[in-house]
């Protein structure tokens, strides 16, 4: 049952209010935003018009005008094509792959639409796999731009025919009386050649995986991938996901495998291309609906799966291809049909991992308050990590009152910390929480959000 409306405005307690001064003192711009969503106003507003770097905090505005403009059930689609003329599953020319930007294309769903494919009655390619991406429209991206870790897959860049995320997952053995390392990667393939001239190092395991250097050679068809750095013995047997690969030749490996592993043949090599017009579609292949893939995004902060979602709404509201600034025309339209214009609002692209991208902890918060009102409140909400259950809340307060009475997204960014979601509280009110922090120490940063949270709960 609803609580009494709160009051306003509300002063914070002197702890909150401490660990905000002490945010302060070492230069930080804090921005705290705490709204009733029985009230018009706000019941705590510090700095609340500040326009301030989000973090993944942002991911909600994609979120909310993604639920509105394509719907929960919503599905991209990836196609599969073969040049006229297949007899008794033999394809005398090309095979066809052309994406839509499905975000969620992973190793699992691309067994199935290869096992999908052999059912259809494809058995054997004469020709080449060529990879049709054309529904984006993006220029060249360097995906160590933002902060040179460009084999981190939270920095890969979008595709409209993205697999797995780009994503390889590489097993590190350490071999001390060989003085060697060994590395098996998955997926991998037979024709994809692993060359590890890690280092074995001494002391603590630490992020060794931030020293990795990569270098790509061979073709798409027959990659070789050298590794160099350094490996701590320490940290024996390790898996990372890395993005070691072009998106090409991860593709063709990955398909390439699947494909022999049904049964199926694939004599070509792999190229970029557009589908010709007498192509005959095969396969039409369906992602989860979009209540899912958020939920996937949102619970663990996916860099990837937001930005493909971005430019789509680029491509539904604007028309194909996708550009940047398709998306971000679409998304600020939505807003402004919905009477949230917000002149700081800078996106760039959808995801949050920018330094430029700006938006204030009232406007913030007025998103989440939309989006309470709206008809896919539930599926909005539900996709919000659990605070101390879930997603990259599931080990911060804990066993507190608050635990499993928030749902709320982290953002996360050196020097900048930043939460924003719902609180029920143990007075029946639901709670809309915002709180950004730039220039910020990020241990006190998130100090300051969990007694905030804890106040919100036990205070309003």
């Amino acid at each position: 049952m609803a609580g009494v409306a709160l009051a306003a405005p509300l002063r914070l307690p002197p702890d909150v209010h401490a660990l905000l001064a002490a945010e302060r003192r070492v230069g930080a711009h804090v921005g705290l935003y705490v709204r009733d969503l029985a009230q018009d106003h706000a019941a705590v507003a510090v700095d609340a018009d500040a326009a301030l770097a989000p973090a993944s905090t942002l991911k909600l505005v994609t979120t909310y005008a993604a639920l509105s403009l394509l719907g929960p059930a919503y599905a991209w689609k990836t196609e599969a094509y073969t040049d006229p003329g297949m007899v008794d599953g033999v394809v005398p020319g090309n095979l066809y792959l052309k994406g839509y930007g499905d975000p969620d294309l992973t190793l699992q769903r691309i067994w199935l639409l290869v096992h999908r494919l052999r059912q259809a009655g494809v058995r054997e390619i004469r020709g080449d796999l060529v990879l049709d991406d054309s529904a984006f429209a993006l220029p060249p991206g360097d995906p160590g731009a933002f902060d040179g870790h460009p084999l981190r897959p939270y920095n890969v860049t979008p595709s409209a025919l993205l697999l797995n995320f780009n994503d390889t997952a590489l097993t590190f053995s350490p071999d001390a009386p060989a003085g060697r390392v060994a590395v098996q990667a998955d997926p991998g393939g037979r024709r994809l050649r692993i060359a590890c001239a890690m280092t074995l190092a001494s002391g603590p395991c630490g992020d060794w995986e931030d020293g990795i250097s990569a270098q790509v050679g061979g073709s798409p068809e027959k990659p070789s991938v050298r590794l160099a750095g350094r490996y701590p013995v320490r940290c024996g047997a390790t898996t990372v996901n890395l993005s070691v690969l072009p998106k090409e030749a991860y593709i063709y490996q990955t398909f390439r495998a699947l494909w022999t592993q049904s049964g199926g043949v694939l004599e070509g090599t792999v190229r970029r291309g557009v589908v010709p017009a007498d192509a005959v579609l095969r396969l039409t292949f369906h992602s989860p609906p979009l209540a899912d893939v958020i939920r996937a995004m949102n619970k663990f902060s996916n860099n990837v799966m937001a930005r493909q979602i971005f430019l789509t709404l680029g491509a539904a509201e604007e028309g194909p291809p996708a550009t940047l600034a398709k998306a971000s025309q679409a998304v600020v339209g939505f807003l402004h049909t919905q009477g949230l214009d917000f002149p700081e609002l800078v996106l760039d692209n959808g995801c949050g991992l920018s330094r430029i991208a700006r938006i204030s902890a009232r406007h913030l918060g007025q998103v989440l308050a939309a989006a309470a009102r709206s008809p896919w409140a539930s599926e909005f909400e539900s996709s919000l990590p659990i605070v101390g259950v879930d997603g990259t809340m599931a080990h911060r307060l804990v066993g507190e009152p608050v635990a499993g009475n928030a749902h709320v997204k982290t953002g996360t960014l050196d020097h900048v910390t930043s939460i924003a979601g719902y609180v029920d509280t143990r007075r029946g009110h639901h709670v809309v929480v915002v709180c950004i922090a730039n220039d910020a120490d990020g241990a006190l940063g998130r100090r300051l959000e969990d007694r905030l949270l804890e106040w919100v709960y036990a205070a309003l």
